[in-house]
């Protein structure tokens, strides 16, 4: 069965945000820029957090000396190279 108003198929087939918003390109095109520039905050803000941590981390040489500051050092270090190379990529 098709819904004619939204353009939604409900036979089984997944339902998609892009299927709803196909209809009115208007709104595909606002939620598309709105979730691009919150994303484009979100790993900004995620990469200058993880830079700043690393850099407390490895200028006090003292903070290397507990296992767990290098585990948390280097999760920020890989989260930060993920994040650059997704960038990348994409």
């Amino acid at each position: 069965m098709m819904n004619n108003s939204a353009n939604v198929l409900y036979s089984g087939d997944n339902i998609t945000l892009h299927n709803v918003l196909s209809n009115n390109s208007v709104e595909a095109k606002d939620y598309g820029v709105v979730m691009k520039t919150t994303f484009g905050i979100i790993a900004s803000l995620s990469f200058f957090g993880n830079l700043l941590l690393c850099l407390v981390i490895f200028m006090k040489r003292s903070m290397l000396k507990k296992p767990y500051n290098i585990l948390i050092g280097s999760l920020a270090v890989t989260d930060m190279l993920t994040g650059m190379l997704y960038e990348i990529i994409k």
